[in-house]
C-alpha cells in the first residue's frame, strides 16, 4: 500500500492511498524486469503460478497469446480496475526483453507516442489539512507558487452543490484565469 500524505474525500468515500502488486522477475543471467498491477489481489494469483525455471521469451509469448482482459466495468468505489491479474508479469517480461535488446521499453514496444505528458495538480478536501473551500484554494495557490502548477483537477460532489460552487470559485481565484481547471465528480 502506498499511503497518501493525507486521505482525501471523494463521492464514494475516503481514499487513503493506492494498493498495487509490483512484480520483479529476475532471469538466471541477472536481468531484472518490473511490472505493476492495479489490484493487490493479483499478488496471490501470481504467486500461485509455476513461473520458476521457464524461458522468459516463451512465457511472454504464452501470456500475450492467452491474456485477454475482461470488458470494462463501471466503478462504484475508489479501486482501480485492472485488466488481467497476470498483466504485471507480462509487463515485467517485456521489460526484460527490452533490456536484452538494449532498448528503452517504449522503443521495444514500437516507439514513443509523445515526449511530453501533461500532469495536473490534484486537489480535494483532506481531513486535518484542507477542510474548507478557502483551505483548498490556499493549497492550490501554494502549488502554483512552489511548483509552477498551471493545470489543476479536483474532487467535487463530495459536499452540497453550493459548497462545490464556493470551492470552484475559490480555487479559480487562487490559480488565476489562465490556469486549466478540471473537475472530477466520480460518476
Amino acid at each position: 500500500n502506498v499511503p497518501l500524505q493525507a486521505p482525501y474525500l471523494m463521492a464514494p468515500g475516503t481514499y487513503p492511498g493506492m494498493s498495487r502488486t509490483i512484480v520483479r522477475v529476475t532471469t538466471v543471467d541477472g536481468l531484472v524486469g518490473l511490472g505493476e498491477g492495479g489490484d493487490p489481489g493479483d499478488a496471490r494469483i501470481i504467486s500461485a503460478q509455476p513461473f520458476t525455471g521457464l524461458d522468459t521469451d516463451e512465457l511472454r509469448l504464452a501470456l500475450g497469446a492467452t491474456t485477454v482482459g475482461p470488458r470494462p466495468r463501471p466503478r462504484r468505489d475508489a479501486r482501480v480496475v485492472a485488466g488481467h491479474p497476470l498483466a504485471p508479469v507480462e509487463v515485467a517480461l517485456c521489460d526484460i526483453a527490452a533490456r536484452e535488446a538494449g532498448l528503452p521499453l517504449c522503443e521495444w514496444l514500437g516507439g514513443a507516442r509523445r515526449r511530453d505528458i501533461p500532469v495536473s495538480e490534484y486537489f480535494a478536501y483532506r481531513p486535518g489539512l484542507e477542510t474548507t473551500p478557502a483551505d483548498v484554494a490556499r493549497y492550490c495557490a501554494r502549488m502554483t507558487e512552489e511548483h509552477g502548477a498551471w493545470r489543476f483537477e479536483g474532487k467535487v460532489a463530495v459536499r452540497a452543490l453550493d459548497e462545490d460552487l464556493r470551492l470552484v470559485r475559490a480555487v479559480r481565484a487562487a490559480i488565476g484565469p489562465s490556469a486549466a481547471l478540471r473537475l472530477d465528480a466520480n460518476m
